[in-house]
């Protein structure tokens, strides 16, 4: 049996096969970083900066995006995260972060930091480039920080894509 090894194309081998398509393999992993931070206290969604882009090798393929970071913000807000496929929007999900009351009764909005997770698998059926973007909005504009780490410094975001064959 004779394998063939071309640099444009992974291997190929006679007869049909091609263990690079079988389902539920890993076929690519791409990864976006924001080293960052971004404010905003935008009711509307804009972008985080926050991207990354994969090319599938196969149509009928699915992406399973990964998005991780922190977030800071100083008042009680509902922050809403959305991933978007090329400008449209794919997923999106609340964080909810409560308020506190101090020991006089009267409101402490106080500062908290939380992490941002977000794991989905879409299908974009297509073979294309494919940007995939993380947006944030908060529900009563007050201001808040992604990729926040600690006084003046910027963490490291991820967002990570992996294109798994079916």
């Amino acid at each position: 049996m004779t394998t063939i090894i071309d640099g444009s194309a992974g291997i190929t081998f006679p007869n049909g096969g091609n263990p690079q398509a079988a389902p539920a393999g890993i076929i690519q992993v791409v990864q976006g970083t924001l080293t960052t931070s971004f404010s905003t206290s935008s009711t509307s969604l804009v972008s985080t900066g926050l991207t990354a882009s994969i090319t599938p090798k196969f149509s009928t393929s699915k992406i399973f995006i990964l998005v991780q970071g922190m977030c800071r913000e100083s008042q009680w807000n509902q922050m809403l995260f959305s991933v978007y496929r090329n400008g449209a929007n794919v997923i999106s999900g609340y964080n909810q972060v409560l308020q506190t009351q101090s020991t006089s009764g009267s409101t402490n909005l106080a500062t908290t930091t939380i992490p941002v997770v977000i794991n989905m698998l879409d299908s974009p059926a297509t073979t294309s480039s494919t940007s995939y973007t993380l947006y944030t909005a908060q529900d009563g504009g007050n201001a808040m920080t992604f990729n926040y780490s600690g006084g003046s410094v910027a963490g490291i975001a991820t967002i990570t894509l992996m294109e798994i064959a079916q």
